[in-house]
């Protein structure tokens, strides 16, 4: 007995796998894409809070600046009217 199996591929079924193997293929480049923007974004954002950081921390540097000196011209104005 010879018992030899025919491997048969439909056209529609071709079709249809290379449908879906195009559509995978632009699926995931409008991922890629998207991925990119939101890189391109996240860096953006991750530099304004650096940059927002350090104006908040020379504010605060100054603030404390400005404190001590008014504290002292306090002081002396104290020991003055004395």
């Amino acid at each position: 007995m010879n018992l030899k199996r025919k491997f048969v591929l439909h056209l529609d079924a071709l079709l249809v796998i290379g449908f879906l193997f195009i559509c995978s293929l632009g699926f995931n480049f409008v991922q890629l894409q998207q991925v990119k923007s939101l890189s391109q974004s996240h860096s953006r954002l991750e530099s304004k809070v650096l940059v927002h950081e350090l104006n908040l921390s020379s504010q605060k540097a100054y603030i404390e600046q400005l404190k001590k000196k008014y504290q002292a011209e306090d002081s002396i104005s104290q020991i003055k009217d004395e």
